[in-house]
């Protein structure tokens, strides 16, 4: 997920899903972690390597 500050529905948009909650089953069912928390983690792991 590129910018932080897109709201996961309009990722979930642009990336075709018709649906953010269909989005989300589907993120989490690859990354183990639903969107919102890939996005703390990625955003925890920037800034504790500063």
């Amino acid at each position: 997920m590129p910018n932080p500050l897109v709201p996961i529905k309009e990722i979930a948009f642009m990336k075709g899903f018709d649906d953010a909650n269909n989005f989300s089953t589907i993120f989490k069912k690859y990354e183990q972690l639903t969107p919102n928390q890939f996005r703390k983690f990625r955003l925890y792991l920037r800034t504790s390597t500063q």
